[in-house]
Parts: C-alpha cells; sequence; structure tokens
C-alpha cells in the first residue's frame, strides 16, 4: 500500500522544524504561570539549552540570503559569539542540546493537503525583487520554515571550535534535557574530558533549569526557562511543579492536554476550528474526562481523519511519556512503559547498538543516514530552486545513497538486510504516488564495498609530503561566515565541579581563524596532503597491506580521517582496490588544490549536470518576466554556476540582489555535497564499529573538521561574477582609480571584504578545472567529457580571459 506523503514531513528534511504547543503559552501567562526572575538567579548555574529554541528566540539568525542565495547567515558566527557572550556575562554554565534521529510517523493524511512547504511565499519573494520591491521581498525569504540542517552543523562546529558544551540528543533534545535535570547528576554518563586521553571518564551531567518552549514540561522538567531578555537582566520560567498543583493536573493529564491542542500533531478535530483556539477548551475537556482516551470515547465522529488522529495521538503520547533518552544504560526510554507489551521500537523505529548513540551524542556523525533507517524513508523535499535538472541529478544521487546504505545495514542489524522492515523507500514531492525501495535499487551485485586491509600510517605519508614542492600561497579561509567580526569579549567561566562539560564535547581549543585553504573543508594534511602525495602516483607503498585480523587499531585522528577519504575516493572511482589512481583519478589529483570543488565538478560530469543551457525552471511558476531577466549569455551561465563553488569573504548584511539560476544550481551543488558528506560519515561509523578505530574520547568530536563537503558556499560569488563578465560600468568618480573595474565591483557589492583576492581565488580555480576537463577528454573514455562538453568549456574561457585581461588579473 502506498504511503500518503503528508504523513511522512517528520522524515529528514532541508529544515528543522519545531511547532510550539498550539495555545499554551498564552493560556500559562494569562494564569500567572509564568514567572520573572532577575539574572542573578541563574548565577553559576548549569542551564541546558534545546539548541533549536535558542536560535529561534535568542539569536534570531534568519537572513533573506539564505533562501534567496543558500550556504550560511553571513553573520552567523558573531550572532552566536553575542549571544554566547550574554550567557557567560551572566556567569551561566550552558550545555546546548541537539536533536537526533527521526521517529517514523503513522501513515494517513493528517497534514494540511494545501502545504506547500513554503513555496508560494518563496515564489511572490522573487517576483517582488525582480520587480524591485526589496522590503517586502526580504521580509518574504525570510519566513522560512525553519532553521536549515546545515546550520545546525554548522553551529554545532563552532560550539566545538569556541568549547562551548553540546550534547546531541538520540532522539528529541527536550525529552534529554529532561532527563539531564531529573537523573544526570545521579547517573554520570560515561565521558571524555580535553585532558582523559588515557581513557573514558564520568561526569555528571545534571542540569539546573532548562532553556526550551513549553513543551519540555512534557517530559518532566521542572524549571524551564522560556525567555531571556538581556537587556533588563530578567528571565521568564516556569515551575512544572506549581503548576500541576494550581491547575489540578497530573503530569499525564498535562501531556494529554498538550496533545489535544496539537503537540507535533493536528488538533482535536472536533476543537480543530475554533477561532481563536484557546487552550483552556482543552484543559476543561480533561478536567471533565480525566483523560484524553475517555474525551475519544465521548466525541466519536464519523468525519475523515478522525480515527487517524486518535491514533496518531496514542502513538505521540507513548513518544512523549516514554522518550528515548541517552543514559549510562545506552538509548533507553524516560520513563519505562506501564505495559511490558509496548516496546520502544514500535514508536522509534529500529533499535540501533548503544555505540551509534553514543558517536551521535558526541557530534561524531549526522543523523540523516540512519533517520532513513529509522523512519523507513528518505523524503525528497522541494530543495531552495526547483528545476528539471534538479530531479534528473536527485535520480543520479540513488547510487551514492543506496551505495553508503548497502555499506551500513550489515552492521547494524543482527537480521539480513534485505528484510522488508530494514529498506528505505524514496517518496519524491513531486511524484508522492511512486515509491521506490532505494537500498535494492541498485542491487547487491553493483555494490562496492571498500578495501577492509586498507590502513594508512602517518609516517609514510609524512614523509613523502615533505618531499613535495610547498603549495602556493592563495587562499582565505574555507567558511569565512563562521569567522566573527571580533572574538567574545569574555571567556568562558570555569565549569563548576559538577558541569557536564567534560561529558559533553568540551575537548577542544578555541579556534578563531581556520588554518585550511580555500577549496578545502578538510585540513590540509587530509583531502589536500592525500590526494598531493597520490599525484606521485606512489600512493599505494605508503598503504600496509595486512590481514584484516593483524591489524591494529587506528589510534590516530590523522589516520583516521584519511582512511575515510581514500576509501571514499575508492568507492567514487578515484582509485582502484589496490589503491592505485585510475585514469579520472589522475585527472583529479593533478591540481594542486581545489580538491572538493573539483570532486563536485566530476560527479555533476557523471550525471551530465553540467550545461550552459536553462535549468529547466518553471515558468509557469515563476513567470516569463523573471526568468527572461535571468536570461544571460551561454558562457556567462556556465562560468557562474561553477564559480559559486567558490565561497567568498563576506561581512555584514547582503543587499546586492540573487539570481534565480544561480540558486537553482546551488540546490543542485547541495544535494550532491550532502550525499557526498554522508557517504564520508558513514565510512568513518564503519570503522567504529568494526573496532578500526580506537581514538581518545576527547579527539572524537574533533573528526567532522577533518572530512570534507561540510557546507555548500552561498551563490555571492556566482552573482559577483556574472556582473564582472557582463562588463562593469565604471562611473566618473572611480576613472581615476589603478583598477577602475575592482573599484567599481567593491562599490557594488560593499559585503564583499576581500573582493579582488576572491575574485583571483575562483579565476585560479577555473583555471584548474578547465585543465582537468581537458585531461578527462584525453582519455580513452571521453565520456564524462565529450567533444560538444569541452567545446562549451573552450568557449566559456574565451569570454572570461577577456574580461579578466581587461581587468589586470590574468
Amino acid at each position: 500500500a502506498k504511503t500518503s506523503f503528508r504523513a511522512l514531513l517528520g522524515a529528514p528534511s532541508v529544515f528543522v522544524v519545531q511547532m510550539p504547543i498550539r495555545g499554551l503559552s498564552h493560556f500559562l501567562t494569562e494564569r500567572g504561570l509564568v514567572k520573572t526572575d532577575h539574572l542573578n538567579v541563574l548565577h553559576n548555574k548549569i542551564v541546558g539549552f534545546d539548541t533549536t529554541y535558542w536560535l529561534k528566540r535568542q539569536v534570531n539568525i534568519k537572513e533573506w540570503n539564505t533562501i534567496a542565495m543558500g550556504g550560511l547567515p553571513i553573520s552567523l558566527g558573531s550572532m552566536l559569539d553575542s549571544a554566547l557572550h550574554t550567557i557567560h556575562e551572566a556567569n551561566i554554565h550552558p550545555i546546548f542540546t541537539f536533536s537526533g534521529l527521526k521517529t517514523p510517523k503513522d501513515h494517513g493524511s493528517l497534514f494540511p493537503t494545501d502545504h506547500d512547504f513554503g513555496i508560494s511565499k518563496r515564489i511572490k519573494a522573487w517576483r517582488n525583487l525582480h520587480q524591485g520591491s526589496l522590503e517586502e521581498s526580504h521580509n518574504l525569504f525570510e519566513t522560512s520554515p525553519g532553521i536549515s540542517m546545515d546550520t545546525l552543523v554548522a553551529v554545532m562546529r563552532h560550539f566545538y571550535r569556541r568549547s562551548v558544551a553540546f550534547f546531541c540528543a538520540p532522539y528529541q533534545a527536550r525529552a534529554q534535557l529532561a532527563w539531564f535535570a531529573m537523573e544526570g547528576r545521579n547517573h554520570p554518563l560515561p565521558t571524555a574530558g580535553p585532558n582523559a586521553s588515557a581513557g573514558p571518564g564520568v561526569t555528571p551531567a545534571g542540569v539546573d533549569y532548562v532553556f526550551a518552549d513549553e513543551s519540555a514540561l512534557c517530559y518532566g522538567a521542572q524549571r524551564v526557562i522560556v525567555e531571556i531578555n538581556a537587556e533588563d537582566h530578567s528571565f521568564k520560567w516556569i515551575d512544572y511543579a506549581s503548576l500541576l498543583s494550581k491547575l489540578h493536573l497530573r503530569h499525564a493529564q498535562f501531556v494529554d492536554a498538550c496533545i489535544l491542542a496539537g503537540f507535533d500533531a493536528p488538533t482535536f478535530p472536533p476543537l480543530a476550528e475554533q477561532h481563536p483556539f484557546q487552550f483552556k477548551a482543552v484543559y476543561e475537556l480533561i478536567l471533565r474526562f480525566g483523560t484524553a482516551e475517555e474525551a475519544f470515547k465521548h466525541h466519536v465522529t464519523h468525519t475523515p481523519g478522525f480515527a487517524a488522529f486518535v491514533n496518531q495521538s496514542r502513538r505521540q503520547r507513548m513518544l512523549v511519556l516514554h522518550a528515548p533518552i541517552f543514559s549510562p544504560k545506552g538509548c533507553t526510554p524516560l520513563f519505562l512503559p506501564d505495559n511490558p507489551n509496548h516496546k520502544l521500537e514500535q514508536f522509534v523505529g529500529p533499535r540501533f547498538p548503544n555505540l551509534i548513540y553514543y558517536f551521535i551524542s558526541q557530534g561524531v556523525i549526522a543523523s540523516q543516514v540512519l533517520s532513513n533507517l529509522a523512519t523507513g524513508y528518505l523524503v525528497e523535499l522541494p530543495p531552495l530552486m526547483d528545476s528539471s535538472l534538479y530531479h534528473l541529478v536527485i535520480e543520479g544521487l540513488n547510487s551514492i545513497r543506496a551505495q553508503t546504505l548497502w555499506i551500513v545495514l550489515p552492521y547494524l542489524f543482527k537480521q539480513h538486510f534485505d528484510r522488508p522492515e530494514n529498506r528505505v523507500r524514496i517518496v519524491r514531492w513531486y511524484a508522492p504516488e511512486n515509491e521506490e525501495d532505494l537500498i535494492t535499487k541498485l542491487g547487491h551485485h553493483e555494490a562496492r564495498f571498500p578495501s577492509a586491509h586498507w590502513f594508512v600510517r602517518t609516517g609514510p605519508l609524512e614523509s613523502q609530503i615533505a618531499a613535495l614542492p610547498a603549495l602556493p600561497a592563495t587562499s582565505p579561509k574555507h567558511t569565512p561566515s563562521l569567522t566573527p567580526s571580533s572574538p567574545p569579549s569574555a571567556s568562558p567561566p570555569p565549569s563548576p565541579a559538577h558541569a557536564p562539560s567534560a561529558s559533553t564535547s568540551t575537548s577542544a581549543q578555541p579556534e578563531t581563524v581556520s588554518s585550511q585553504p580555500l577549496g578545502d573543508s578538510a585540513s590540509p594534511f587530509h583531502l589536500a596532503s592525500i590526494v598531493r602525495v597520490a599525484n606521485t602516483y606512489t600512493l599505494h607503498e605508503a598503504i600496509e597491506a595486512q590481514k584484516p585480523e593483524s591489524l591494529s587499531s587506528l589510534t590516530n585522528l590523522d589516520e583516521l580521517a584519511s582512511l575515510i577519504i581514500l576509501q571514499a575516493l575508492q568507492l567514487r572511482g578515484f582509485l582502484n582496490d589496490t589503491c592505485r589512481l585510475t585514469r579520472l583519478g589522475r585527472a583529479f589529483v593533478e591540481a594542486p588544490c581545489f580538491h572538493e570543488q573539483l570532486w563536485t565538478v566530476i560527479e555533476l560530469l557523471k550525471m551530465q549536470a553540467i550545461t550552459n543551457e536553462p535549468l529547466g525552471i518553471n515558468a509557469d511558476t515563476y513567470s516569463i518576466e523573471v526568468l527572461n531577466a535571468e536570461d544571460d549569455q551561454r558562457d556567462i551561465r556556465l562560468i557562474s554556476r561553477l564559480l559559486s563553488l567558490v565561497p567568498m569573504h563576506l561581512s555584514g548584511r547582503w543587499n546586492e540582489g540573487a539570481d534565480l539560476d544561480l540558486i537553482a544550481m546551488h540546490s543542485i551543488m547541495h544535494a550532491v555535497h550532502r550525499s557526498l558528506r554522508n557517504l564520508h560519515e558513514t565510512l568513518g561509523l564503519i570503522l567504529f564499529l568494526h573496532s578500526r578505530a580506537r581514538l581518545p574520547p576527547a579527539e572524537y568530536s574533533a573528526l567532522p573538521d577533518r572530512l570534507p563537503f561540510l557546507a555548500t558556499p552561498s551563490t555571492a560569488m556566482g552573482i559577483v561574477v556574472k556582473d564582472f563578465l557582463r562588463g562593469v560600468a565604471v562611473p566618473a568618480e572611480l576613472s581615476g582609480e589603478a583598477n577602475p573595474t575592482m573599484a567599481t565591483l567593491a562599490q557594488r557589492f560593499p559585503a564583499c571584504t576581500n573582493l579582488h583576492e576572491d575574485l583571483a581565488v575562483a579565476f585560479h580555480f577555473w583555471d584548474l578545472m578547465l585543465a582537468m576537463v581537458r585531461n578527462i577528454a584525453q582519455s580513452p573514455n571521453r565520456s564524462l567529457a565529450p567533444g560538444h562538453l569541452v567545446a562549451m568549456f573552450e568557449s566559456a574561457n574565451d569570454l572570461l580571459q577577456r574580461r579578466r585581461r581587461a581587468a589586470g588579473m590574468l
């Protein structure tokens, strides 16, 4: 039977959406149950923060350009540091908690049929932008459905570099925070601190207050902060024991009332049409009938969806009252079910090994692939800009996705991985009725596994690297958007003896400036240096071919990251099974840098997704006028699309417009990056599960920064390059400048703080990419670079060289 697409919105998506309980905030405020106290009350207290709620409530990271241009908010780093400074000034010891895996949704059409994922607002925003209504356009762009997953990952990495305590829950952050508040101090988690390199230690993880929305009360959190006001040095909070006493409710009754109001689910149908909806109605319903079950019996209707609502409410009640959390016993229910027949797997999907939940908790691996397995679905939601080429690309990416699942499944389940319950079905927003089984899509005979006996030793690699010529000094850092304009004026205060800092990924030293070169999000030793060594065609000499059973475990972070990248290169066709370069690999490694971008280009070439033609944006949706405004010369389209892979140094607010064609191409590149990132993280996970990697616990959280494809740059570079290629009209007042073209561009794009150098780096990337395409075209197998594609690149190169020569940049 086909599953309703509307019922699957809880599966992995571009955005993380957390809805408040309908009407509860007003109800509690109206009854004086929300207290206000001075921040001094929180002096030297440990506060557990729901990161998503904190970002929405206290940081306000929404920027219109993240929807119109992709990438991360320009001022993300400085905004985070400013908000953290407020916490540290109040002498609060924070532990930020992220949500982890998704849980399966019940089947049935429970979501509004007109739900369009914010597409209609974006269409209107683009039309307003085209018509010059900038303020209205920006406001529409900023009303995104939630916080992007990329932003949450970037926030986690920022916390790590700032030595800010964080923890990733196995499922719901609110449930984990409630456990920290109730049991954390009495039942310490097995973790490692900054000085625990000799082995794991234990540190209590109790918190005094929870900063979250009112739904945290449903999980049993006793003191919930809903707002911190830095200006008047106050905070608003709820005392749950006092709330239950004054409302004459038991905990289970309060949960029932919240579920009837709408807690990650629709409102109780008989009350759903009430305008305005008041939480008082469900409160009185519970006072009258005692439980939600009794209310259901007295309000049985035959209206469509009522039976489905009852089933979903029962399931939601179990998920709340017995929410899975991570404790010293592993992943366990917050409270044990009263009915022994109610198993956790019925509500959260298949159980994974407890080691998996530990690695999730330390931020070692993201949850997307595991969420696909837990829910049984990979839900393709609309990108920031849809196009017909995007549809072709996500079909092409199924080979990487299936490959990733084939690798991990045998390690996660005792049963064989072709069991129906272990399958992952693809559901696409544009064809929800057509479901496909992703795991069996390739077939077992097409799945490739990395060689288990590879063993990279740091010494041989380092000796070969030392013999190579130095890289040219090029580059701005890879992630300028996360570099704060200034570091926080005060360092985090030392944690009290019972603080959870050691148990929550705080082992890294603060890192204000990244040392990695532009174009390689992995550290220079890993992606860039491995590829440079491979360019000597002797990489196999640095690999010790041993029998798997004779191998000792990897205990060095550099060795581990190197092995992960090597295995990914092999799986994607750059290296053969003996770790020798293929012809494709040789064309790839001859470049001294930009390997992350070049890898992306090769994957796009495999899917025939590089073109100078329109991408197939729906003209009926976005109007011919808007699309015609984006209809550039073919050469300009090709160059600006590909150079968007190179990030820029940006500061302040971007008010220089956006580009429909470029955000459509960004959506394609982002999909490629996510699939490749998932592959790398899964390979790392397998090494842990296979006992090939045994790092000091304090180093686990450093691994994500060593792997490529962490983030996709915005379209800023493409927008600037388009202006450059169209020809810059120099105003009279700038005609006397040493370089009038660059001076004019700098005036037009004030948010670009390093414009000349960034463009020079982008043009260097173009030269290396062109050389790689020419090299591939000369190989016996020219299918990746046929004659017409090479001619397309050469034509674009002629235009770019003319413009560079005219601007004095050749």
